[in-house]
């Protein structure tokens, strides 16, 4: 991967390799290009940085929590997905970008391809250095070996939100008919910026519809 050294960074990280349980290698892909800007370099001024963007995203979590009647608990990340969830944080890192392990979310999708299909939604944040963040959905099939311990083998990952675009503060997720077989449909609530709210405090409610089809995530429609 290479880094531009200019003013502006434009990055594209991609998913090339993830060790399964099993030690085989698994190929992937998820092409993501965004455009961030650099601060003078200052370790201290990029952690500040850095906490002022997680003190921002709690603040919004926490109040859609508060506000929303029909608010969902998110359940404590299995160990064994957490550790899957920080390699793919490790391929997609640019050398600064860091993962946010307090940020991850995940619910099982209610379908079975090989396995139990989950949903995980993680962030990386610290983008050159900056204080700017990615959310990522990620599709695992969970399983269970011979000494019954669960694992969960990488399916796809995809870009769902960042600063400034929109963000996912709850994944809560409906299942939704398709006409197409082999795919699966299913709907994510968002919120997405819209033109008079700061980068991190999107307004306007959302709904990204995503398919699931041969292995491949794709959004495919918003409402």
């Amino acid at each position: 991967m290479q880094v531009l050294r200019s003013s502006t960074l434009t990055m594209t990280c991609p998913f090339q390799m993830l060790i399964e349980p099993n030690h085989s290698f698994k190929s992937a892909f998820v092409g993501h290009e965004q455009t961030t800007e650099r601060n003078s370099g200052n370790p201290k001024h990029r952690k500040v940085l850095l906490m002022r963007t997680r003190c921002a995203y709690i603040a919004i979590v926490v109040a859609s929590l508060m506000w929303s009647p029909a608010a969902i608990s998110v359940e404590q990340v299995p160990k064994q997905l957490g550790e899957q969830v920080e390699r793919l944080v490790m391929l997609l890192s640019d050398g600064y970008a860091v993962g946010y392990p307090k940020a991850t979310m995940y619910r099982p999708l209610g379908l079975k391809t090989g396995g139990e299909v989950v949903l995980v939604i993680f962030t990386v944040e610290g983008w050159g250095g900056g204080n700017s963040f990615t959310q990522f959905l990620a599709v695992f099939s969970k399983g269970t070996d011979d000494k019954e311990k669960e694992y969960f083998t990488f399916i796809d990952a995809m870009p769902v939100g960042s600063g400034g675009w929109r963000q996912v503060e709850q994944l809560d997720v409906n299942t939704l008919p398709s006409k197409t077989k082999g795919e699966s449909l299913f709907s994510i609530k968002v919120k997405v910026n819209a033109e008079q709210d700061p980068p991190n405090f999107p307004s306007k409610r959302s709904i990204a519809v995503i398919s699931l089809k041969e292995g491949k995530l794709k959004e495919v429609g918003s409402r």
